[in-house]
């Protein structure tokens, strides 16, 4: 289970140097998503790519505006990439289908370089998706975020303040729903 946000979120701050945060995220997001398991052909938004997201606007904006509760607006942002990627990981398994099928007639026919010969590309393929969708998030969502940052009275940041207080309550009363349902099954 690494690709769990609580795996993904302290190796993150790991690399950035501040595992704290990326522990703390990646805690609170595998709380959000503690419901969501992909299993068969159930594809889950990404929770992965939203924690690895969230861990690194977290340390490249919140640290150097020192407002800790702009998590907030960060999640705002990042848990929709979720859903996006998820729209994006469904489409890489239909081109998977129609890769495999093609990889099929041609081991049939004998021709069994043709396996080397898809996956590599296939493979670049898959590694492309998540870092290009990354980094563009990342850029994108450091200039998005900054922007809302800036605009936002002090009125409204008492509120997100409020708010972000209230994030671990959130995430428990997600744990606490989901074994809820578990146990009532």
């Amino acid at each position: 289970m690494i690709s769990r946000p609580v795996v993904i979120g302290p190796i993150v701050g790991w690399s950035l140097g501040d595992v704290t945060s990326g522990l703390i995220i990646g805690a609170f997001i595998e709380l959000l998503y503690l419901y969501v398991i992909p299993i068969g052909v159930v594809v889950p938004p990404n929770c992965s790519i939203v924690t690895g997201i969230s861990t690194v606007l977290h340390i490249l904006i919140c640290s150097e505006t020192k407002v800790p509760s702009c998590l907030i607006v960060i999640l705002a942002y990042t848990i929709p990439l979720g859903v996006i990627f998820k729209q994006m990981e469904i489409l890489q398994r239909q081109i998977n289908v129609k890769i495999i099928h093609y990889i099929d007639s041609a081991v049939s026919r004998g021709r069994l370089s043709v396996v080397r010969l898809i996956s590599i590309p296939f493979f670049v393929m898959v590694f492309l998706k998540a870092s290009l969708f990354s980094i563009i998030a990342i850029v994108l969502g450091l200039a998005i975020v900054k922007a809302i940052i800036g605009v936002f009275p002090q009125q409204v940041w008492d509120g997100i303040s409020a708010v972000y207080r209230l994030l671990p309550l959130l995430g428990l009363a997600v744990a606490f729903n989901t074994f809820y349902v578990k146990m009532r099954e």
